[in-house]
């Protein structure tokens, strides 16, 4: 992994460029997408931790023409605040993330949903 001693927290509130990290993604083919993604070892952040890459590849694989991306962005979990903050301080590498994961995977559509605890934060 390129950002040995790094832990997930710091990647995830990294800088990047998010135009070139798009860029870049979008002149990939699905499959070259999922490969980089299979490669990087992400998983989910929910509590299966289930691979992307693998997630990516088997959805890619579907022929139903109806794919979607979801965020669940809900908090649901008792004194968990992670998507909070993550929503309020990169955003847009998370509607990045999904655009990727459309592309990647053949999805027209992409929900993103959220709970009373994190819909209040976009009321205040």
């Amino acid at each position: 992994m390129r950002h040995k001693g790094l832990n997930k927290v710091d990647l995830i509130f990294e800088k990047v460029d998010l135009r070139e990290v798009l860029t870049k993604a979008f002149r990939m083919s699905s499959e070259e997408i999922i490969q980089e993604i299979l490669e990087s070892g992400l998983k989910g952040r929910g509590g299966a931790g289930f691979p992307t890459g693998l997630k990516w590849k088997y959805t890619a694989a579907e022929k139903d023409p109806d794919k979607y991306v979801v965020c669940n962005a809900d908090e649901g979990e008792p004194g968990t605040f992670k998507d909070r903050e993550i929503l309020d301080k990169v955003a847009g590498k998370m509607y990045g993330g999904m655009a990727i994961a459309g592309h990647a995977i053949g999805a027209k559509k992409e929900l993103f949903t959220c709970g009373a605890n994190t819909g209040s934060f976009f009321r205040s």
